[in-house]
């Protein structure tokens, strides 16, 4: 007897598609228990981060995201054949790694901060290169106000960021 994990895909716009996957073996009500623990807002996940498939609408629109719902009710037993060859045990470790990152995608949150002075890229701060915030301190900046403003700044980034290795053209 093997799985069925049952979860829903839902837009913003309430368009729903049910997504399914069997893994092989028995869950225990202790690894439901645990897995619905990890759950952001006790219902929401993202199947990919823990080796799930996702089924999403074909052409996605602004109303898509990347979350999916599981609860309780989505573990079933199932005698149909494994989809996936991950133990529970397994998948209960990948919901709780996810769980401790915050359900974060590599992309989420990224910063970058380049301090430009003296009309030259002086250091350029980031917390990862791809789709991030990007901003731009010019500390030639004569007004003293917003100097003043960009070396705080400049600081709060400093505490956050680490220096990016960047090869300039």
């Amino acid at each position: 007897m093997n799985t069925k994990i049952e979860y829903l895909y839902r837009d913003k716009m309430n368009y729903r598609i049910l997504n399914t996957c069997i893994i092989p073996g028995l869950i225990s009500n202790d690894q439901i228990r645990k897995i619905i623990a990890t759950l952001r807002n006790g219902k929401m996940f993202i199947p990919r981060l823990v080796g799930l498939p996702e089924q999403k609408f074909k052409n996605l629109t602004e109303d898509d995201h990347d979350f999916f719902e599981l609860d309780e009710n989505g573990f079933v037993p199932s005698f149909q054949p494994a989809t996936l060859n991950m133990s529970a045990d397994q998948l209960v470790r990948a919901f709780e790694r996810e769980a401790k990152n915050n359900w974060r995608l590599q992309h989420d949150d990224g910063e970058i901060c380049i301090i430009v002075e003296k009309g030259v890229v002086q250091k350029v701060l980031t917390t990862r290169l791809i789709d991030c915030e990007i901003y731009v301190l010019d500390l030639d900046t004569t007004d003293v106000d917003v100097r003043a403003q960009m070396e705080a700044k400049r600081a709060e980034f400093e505490k956050k960021l680490v220096e990016a290795i960047v090869d300039y053209v």
